[in-house]
């Protein structure tokens, strides 16, 4: 009963401290995104604490339990280890996700604002792909001919080529080569190329399923339960957490797995591959489900692996069980 409660102990341990670290990366990260040369950084703001406090708890929900399953590889306990691991998938999934998405709503209104967009600051250099740029005064609105309003200012403008041709032009926000466009998604392109973005990014495509998990509790509680087959087959990698004789390789193929499952599960839900989704859940037994359920085939896989880990573990157990007895 000890090892049970210090199991659920340590859940609730890892759940505040993974919290709480990945909200302040998650910040620093945030304000790199934002920052423009000239301007002040801010470190800490309240109302951007709280959103980044919610994004990350939903996202830490996607991990823990793995994390625990990977902690019990060198923690084995016995069957109340087992119930107490179950608890804790419960609470994870029934209890915590839900009612922080619900906080978070209910919260909105309190620290969402709208912000003023921050226009690229004069007498810095910015350095693009082929150019540097060296904004020489403030953006300010223009009306153009079209009747659209963009933001312009003069710019010295340096070729990087062998000749390097110096201009002095006019530059707007929308400019798909200007210093602005070029940096996206921060505002500065020398930050975006110091952090290498793409790899950032990847890292937060979970966020696609923290906001597809959100849209199903937004639909109801059916909708909720199918998304749970993803949650279903995470919870179940303990299974296999005691499938090897050598600990190395169950926390691995925790590990591995895990990683597999939702970069599976990510790519599914990208949009490029939605003509994919719409005809392969509209063929055979498939078709039959999505009557049912709005994802038949990713619920169906989610669901037949997270089987198939559970069995796993229960053969390894009575196998284990039975060799003891003959020994």
């Amino acid at each position: 009963m000890k090892k049970a409660l210090h199991l659920l102990m340590t859940y609730f341990v890892f759940l505040l401290f993974s919290i709480l670290s990945g909200t302040f990366l998650y910040m620093i990260f945030h304000n790199a995104l934002n920052f423009v040369a000239g301007n002040r950084i801010i470190v800490f703001q309240l109302k951007e604490f709280i959103p980044a406090f919610f994004y990350i708890t939903l996202g830490v929900c996607f991990f823990i339990c793995p994390f625990i399953a990977i902690y019990r590889v060198r923690h084995v306990h016995g069957f109340l280890q087992t119930v107490a691991y179950i608890l804790i998938c419960l609470i994870n999934w029934c209890l915590i996700f839900p009612s922080v998405n619900f906080i978070e709503k209910k919260t909105q209104r309190f620290y969402q604002n709208e912000k003023k967009e921050l226009m690229l600051s004069k007498n810095y250099f910015r350095e693009t792909d082929d150019k540097i740029y060296f904004i020489t005064k403030d953006f300010s609105p223009v009306l153009k001919d079209n009747g659209t309003i963009e933001n312009e200012t003069t710019s010295v403008v340096m070729d990087k080529s062998e000749h390097g041709i110096v201009t002095y032009e006019k530059i707007s926000d929308s400019d798909e080569n200007g210093p602005k466009m070029k940096a996206k998604p921060f505002k500065e392109v020398g930050i975006k190329n110091a952090l290498k973005f793409e790899k950032i990014f990847s890292l937060l495509g979970i966020g696609i399923l923290v906001d597809t998990a959100k849209k199903s509790l937004d639909g109801g509680v059916w909708t909720y339960l199918q998304f749970l087959s993803l949650a279903f087959v995470l919870c179940s990698l303990y299974g296999i957490s005691y499938f090897f004789d050598w600990r190395i390789l169950n926390t691995y193929a925790i590990f591995i797995t895990t990683i597999c499952i939702i970069f599976v599960n990510i790519t599914y839900y990208m949009p490029i591959f939605e003509s994919f989704r719409v005809k392969i859940n509209n063929f055979g037994f498939l078709e039959m489900l999505s009557g049912h359920i709005e994802e038949p085939l990713l619920f169906t896989a989610n669901t037949f692996f997270g089987i198939i880990f559970i069995a796993a573990g229960c053969i390894k157990y009575i196998l284990h069980k039975v060799n003891k007895q003959k020994a």
